[in-house]
């Protein structure tokens, strides 16, 4: 199915006659999306309501009917400023197969004001001929191309999907939507079918008083089966007062911590704890002052010792060079007594060589001055304090500085909790809220429980009854075509009840699985969700982690929510294996840039092969449509201009300051 053209007339905001030319191509080259601009409060939401509208008439689920009367409602929808005596009227051209083959449809509505039949009037055309039979079957015609059950899985907007995304379980409207989705309405239908089949037999097949019994068990049945209803409708709305009983719960504690209710029910312990630590940073600093009265201050002149230390030992060792010079005089002449004895033409240069290095010896002597005149024991006791009781008190100084430090950190962390901690008057008011909630859960939990052990005593009744029934049947087939038909249609009962059980796995199995790949395609973290199951009675969702952990589904963000929600509708419209437009109202709200950029270049061009998208100027601004063009994605351009109440439809979309050479890194 795809839609073509859409024409408005006197329709709500929009006044004249305007026209949508919807068709996702341009010169025969395909493009995906349809683009129309307007802001808040000019129409775009009249729009989703006039395709609805045009393709399903009374049935449609517009989001301005509320509870008005069909009447009402399209009077509603007249135009202010439509002339007496004209119609409003919508039109949508469309191409679908109808008997095997390619067909135009036309399909029309046009009313007055307080329409006298109280209904519009629907026409259809072929080939711009009025159809009569097109028009007689239209009911069965549109639930085979675009079934109202699964409608809102490819026309959604804003609210749908922010609703979607913040209800632990969904709407009873998605509910139905999922069960219509998943062929079970089909297997139901046949399901009470048998049961009337078997009721009619058993009643041929039974005399007068076994008639009767059998009406009295009959009689009981419905009776049970109605009380299961009801106790159905109760534990549903018991297990909504105990969510939100919990989520008040929730709230009040919530309160209790941040405004110091706990802190002040540890008021007492956090004074002690105050106490204690001023009495650890007394002792450090008793402490730090028996060090500071020994060898401890000697640090403030630690470099200067060390530079002493070092003159006292060059001293000394100046000191022993004098020494030796005289020893190596004394052997340098017994050298040159031998030399010249032995060889005596060598003696005077080396008695030149020795003169000449003693007097170099002597220059080396005589050009450094002594000032501190330390003795040898005197330099080794300066040199132990350097190296080990000077360096032990630094460190056991440094180790209770450390821990003065950390004290004071402790104590000033504990003074802010306590001061911080609520008023007794405060205090009580915090645990009487806590201490109310938590009664509120406990007789919501109480109720939800009794109802449960209620419902599920029902069940065994009905169970019961069911096996006394079938036990009855037994009994009285004598006849062999009527037990026949009665054993049989039992037999296919069972068999039914087998086969709705495996079809709804199964299309449960392929849509968990869909949803999940939607999911982490579309959002900005890699593989958050490993997995995801879905509750074959209220169809929850629930997430699971590579490690098999569940996710609240209240801990993801805003964004993710929605994402999760926009993934959920792509999942389900996937599943419905049908090829439809899809048209999406307000698409990227509370979306942050990351996720924007994935829907953008993700979901908009694949979610189906029309996409009509309903958009501000803030959603798709001036960096997004720029992208949109630069992929070919857009196949046309509108902007709704509203002025004086009245909006009209022009080609393009809104302009913007920025240049075009603006590239946005979120994009790119």
């Amino acid at each position: 199915m795809i839609f073509r053209e859409l024409v408005l007339q006197n329709f709500g905001p929009y006044k004249g006659r305007q026209i949508l030319n919807l068709s996702p191509e341009q010169d025969g080259v395909e493009y995906p999306i349809v683009l129309i601009g307007g802001m808040n409060g000019e129409g775009k939401t009249t729009l989703m309501d006039a395709l609805r509208l045009v393709l399903y008439g009374s049935q449609a689920q517009c989001t301005t009917r509320g509870k008005l009367s069909y009447s009402d409602f399209l009077t509603q929808l007249v135009n202010r400023s439509t002339p007496p005596g004209e119609e409003t009227q919508i039109e949508l051209v469309f191409s679908a197969i109808y008997d095997n083959n390619p067909t135009e449809f036309r399909i029309l509505r046009r009313w007055q004001k307080n329409p006298k039949n109280k209904r519009d009037t629907f026409e259809a055309y072929v080939d711009n001929w009025l159809n009569t039979k097109v028009i007689q079957e239209w009911g069965d015609l549109i639930e085979k191309w675009f079934p109202i059950g699964i409608s809102n899985f490819f026309l959604f907007d804003g609210e749908q999907v922010k609703d979607l995304a913040e209800e632990l379980d969904p709407s009873e409207t998605i509910i139905a939507a999922i069960h219509n989705l998943l062929g079970l309405e089909l297997v139901d239908k046949l399901y009470q079918d048998l049961e009337v089949v078997k009721s009619r037999r058993r009643r041929s097949l039974s005399n007068s008083r076994e008639e009767l019994a059998l009406k009295a068990i009959e009689e009981k049945l419905l009776r049970y089966q109605k009380e299961l209803a009801d106790a159905d409708q109760e534990l549903k709305a018991q297990e909504k007062i105990l969510v939100a009983s919990k989520g008040q719960e929730r709230i009040a504690f919530d309160r209790f911590i941040s405004e110091g209710g706990k802190l002040a029910k540890d008021r007492h312990k956090l004074e002690k704890k105050a106490y204690e630590i001023n009495e650890n940073i007394d002792k450090v600093r008793d402490i730090l002052e028996e060090q500071a009265s020994g060898i401890l201050p000697l640090t403030m002149i630690q470099e200067l010792l060390k530079e002493a230390l070092n003159q006292g030992k060059e001293e000394l060792y100046r000191q022993q060079l004098k020494i030796a010079k005289e020893i190596l005089i004394k052997r340098d002449q017994e050298l040159l007594d031998f030399i010249g004895q032995a060889i005596p033409e060598r003696l005077g240069k080396i008695q030149d060589f020795l003169k000449l290095k003693n007097q170099e010896f002597d220059r080396e002597l005589d050009s450094y001055q002594a000032w501190l005149y330390a003795e040898e024991d005197t330099l080794m006791r300066l040199s132990q304090l350097l190296s080990e009781p000077l360096l032990a008190g630094i460190s056991a100084t440094q180790k209770q500085l450390s821990l003065l430090e950390s004290q004071k950190e402790d104590l000033a962390h504990t003074e802010k909790g306590i001061a911080m901690a609520a008023s007794p008057e405060a205090y009580k008011k915090l645990t009487d809220a806590v201490k109310e909630a938590e009664d509120l859960i406990d007789d919501a939990s109480h109720a939800y429980e009794t109802t449960k052990e209620r419902y599920a005593e029902l069940e065994k009744i009905i169970s019961s009854i069911n096996l006394e029934l079938i036990n009855y049947s037994e009994v009285i087939t004598e006849r062999n075509e009527e037990e026949y038909v009665l054993t049989t249609a039992i037999r296919i009962k069972e068999t039914l009840q087998i086969f709705r059980e495996r079809l709804q796995a199964q299309k449960l199995n392929s849509l968990e699985e869909t949803i999940a790949k939607y999911f982490n395609h579309l959002l900005r973290k890699i593989h958050l969700i490993s997995y995801i199951e879905i509750d074959a009675e209220r169809y929850r969702l629930s997430l699971y982690d590579d490690r098999n952990e569940l996710i609240s589904k209240s801990s993801l963000s805003a964004g993710e929510k929605q994402i999760l929600a926009i993934a959920t509708l792509w999942g389900l419209a996937t599943i419905s294996g049908r090829t439809l437009p899809v048209v999406i109202d307000t698409p990227l709200g509370r979306l942050d840039s990351s996720h924007r950029k994935n829907l953008l270049e993700r979901y908009f061009p694949k979610a189906s092969y029309q996409v009509i998208l309903l958009s501000t100027d803030v959603e798709i601004g001036a960096k997004e449509i720029e992208y949109f063009r630069e992929q070919k994605s857009i196949a046309r351009e509108y902007i709704l201009i509203h002025n004086d109440g009245q909006t009209t439809v022009e080609s393009g979309y809104f302009s913007f300051q920025e240049s075009n050479s603006l590239r946005s890194d979120v994009i790119h």
